[in-house]
């Protein structure tokens, strides 16, 4: 972590007041707009596979790695990441004792601060060479992932210009990619110099494979108080959100085209400052911030490194000694959307209406609720005019019962307030059918005619089939004899809501709406599970026909949907 305001920056605001053109004026004024109005998002969880993904060098398919400093990570239960650096300047080749044996005995990937702090050694890159290749065989020795932040927050300290920084980004870029378990990282500081633009040092796609940024959230301004206007501009005080801080580089990823998965290589929360003062309570909603709504409005972010540490700055973001604070993060942690070292994460977020059709039969739904200068916001939800839940912290999380409501058309309104202040109303439209929700427009079942075949043969059923979420669905009964199974073989269990089939040596357990199914004791995920539509229960044909051994091809038209199966 370096000094988050640099001295040209700081200059330039002194001279803000009274200066109307000076250099910097316009990113000035361009971060007061990003933290203006307010905002209301509401979201879901899908299921992993819905995330964005980039196929970048060590991506997740879907998730968030998150972590601390190596050396305080036992703070901190079950991390997926190791935080630590090596210092260029110095030519150290490992890294810090202890964190290099507490890496090795840990199964963490490893978030690297290569850390450079003079503009020669940028200037004198190839000087280097021999320095780099032993520094980079040695971490990759280590048999772990490791994530590189070459000379990080470039865009706030004097590493040269542009094009030096460059050029030295790249020949460690070369290097590093011979080796399959190091990835690159362009990570300059989320609010830095107003004059350095992230475009001056971006380096080219084919050299950086995650962009990372340093993001810390301060009460005052270079331990002070500062105007509001100043405030504002680096985001300190009551604009102090990572939800905003992101805000510069992800517009300038937008501007420029860059498709990256993205990273907090290092950030934190202030907790005290150096006049002493406790900021514990203000940093309670930052943190839940950092860690909810921040992967929520932006699912690039893949991996976030907390600095929880004891430094000499104007700010405090250990957070030793309060487990209050730690424990949410711990919670958010445990919430399905991270990645823990020997599981991966089992749920995504999507932002309504997109997330199209979800299954029930409860619906998770949370909001990232934003204005200015407001700390606490209240979000209600409205069902059908009716107040159905109320929540005043993040992330304004609440459950949608679906047995609570009739099959059929129904109207969620999201409104956030300030007091008794309404911000922003949000209005999704629903349609509810059984343990199913489909958001936005358009009926859950796709009810076009469905010609089911077996070896050339049609299946003939008392019920139709229908498509749900792009799942074809089939009376059980019906499809199980029609595949030459007996009565006998179909057990139903009313009190365990279980179906299960029997098929020669083949079992398959079905629960009713849960998408966990079992195939000979072995568990296995279905998108669309079974569910009972007007008193019967149908099943996915895809997976029982395939783990019966029966291909399935299809022949779509907008009016009619054809299933041929053979059985092998």
């Amino acid at each position: 972590m370096k000094k988050i305001i640099s001295l040209s920056a700081s200059i330039a605001i002194l001279v803000s007041s009274t200066a109307f053109a000076w250099e910097g004026a316009e990113e000035y004024e361009q971060r007061k707009q990003f933290v203006r109005g307010s905002e209301l998002n509401v979201y879901t969880e899908v299921s992993p596979d819905r995330a964005p993904y980039f196929g970048a060098r060590l991506e997740p398919r879907s998730g968030v790695y998150f972590g601390t400093l190596a050396e305080n990570s036992d703070e901190f239960s079950n991390i997926s990441t190791c935080l630590t650096y090596i210092e260029f300047d110095e030519q150290q080749k490992d890294f810090y004792y202890p964190a290099n044996e507490m890496i090795k005995n840990k199964n963490v990937n490893v978030m690297l601060g290569w850390n450079v702090s003079k503009a020669d050694t940028i200037r004198n890159i190839d000087s280097y060479t021999s320095y780099i290749e032993s520094t980079l065989k040695k971490v990759a020795s280590y048999g772990k992932n490791v994530y590189i932040r070459f000379a990080g927050e470039m865009n706030d300290t004097d590493l040269g210009s542009g094009e030096e920084y460059k050029y030295a980004f790249r020949k460690v870029a070369d290097i590093a990619h011979k080796y399959d378990n190091i990835a690159m990282v362009w990570s300059p500081i989320a609010v830095g110099s107003l004059i350095k633009t992230f475009a001056d040092y971006y380096p080219g796609d084919e050299y950086v494979d995650w962009v990372g940024v340093s993001c810390y959230e301060t009460k005052y301004w270079g331990g002070k108080t500062a105007s509001t206007d100043d405030q504002m501009a680096f985001m300190v005080g009551n604009y102090a959100w990572h939800t905003n801080s992101v805000k510069p580089i992800f517009k300038f990823m937008s501007d420029y085209g860059i498709n990256k998965p993205v990273m907090i290589a290092e950030g934190g929360v202030a907790v005290r400052n150096k006049m002493g003062e406790d900021t514990s309570d203000w940093a309670s909603q930052r943190l839940q911030n950092m860690y909810w709504d921040l992967i929520m409005k932006y699912p690039q972010i893949k991996m976030i490194n907390y600095f929880n540490a004891k430094m000499n700055e104007d700010e405090y973001f250990n957070l030793d000694g309060h487990a209050d604070l730690i424990s949410i993060i711990k919670n958010a942690t445990d919430s399905g959307a991270y990645i823990h070292p020997n599981s991966q994460n089992t749920i995504s977020f999507a932002e309504l209406p997109g997330s199209g059709t979800v299954i029930g039969p409860q619906i998770p739904i949370y909001s990232h609720a934003y204005a200015r200068d407001a700390e606490f916001i209240k979000v209600d939800y409205y069902i059908d005019g009716n107040l159905y839940d109320s929540n005043v912290y993040t992330p304004h999380d609440t459950t949608i019962n679906l047995s609570d409501f009739a099959d059929g058309q129904h109207k969620l309104e999201v409104c956030s307030f300030s007091g008794n202040t309404l911000l922003d109303m949000k209005e999704f439209n629903f349609t509810k059918l059984g343990a199913f929700a489909r958001f936005g427009n358009g009926s859950i079942v796709n009810n076009k005619q469905i010609n089911v075949s077996l070896n050339g043969q049609q299946i003939v059923f008392d019920t139709q089939p229908c498509v749900i979420a792009d799942t074809t669905l089939v009376p059980i009964r019906a499809f199980a004899n029609a595949l030459g199974i007996s009565d006998d073989n179909i057990d139903y269990n009313g009190s365990e809501n279980t179906v299960t089939i029997k098929n020669g040596s083949d079992t398959i357990k079905l629960y009713i709406n849960n998408p966990t199914a079992y195939v000979n004791g072995s568990s296995a995920k279905i998108e669309v599970p079974p569910t009972i539509i007007d008193g019967r229960t149908l099943v996915p044909l895809r997976f029982i026909s395939e783990n019966f051994k029966c291909s399935v091809d299809f022949s779509d038209s907008d009016s009619v949907l054809n299933i041929f199966l053979t059985n092998h």
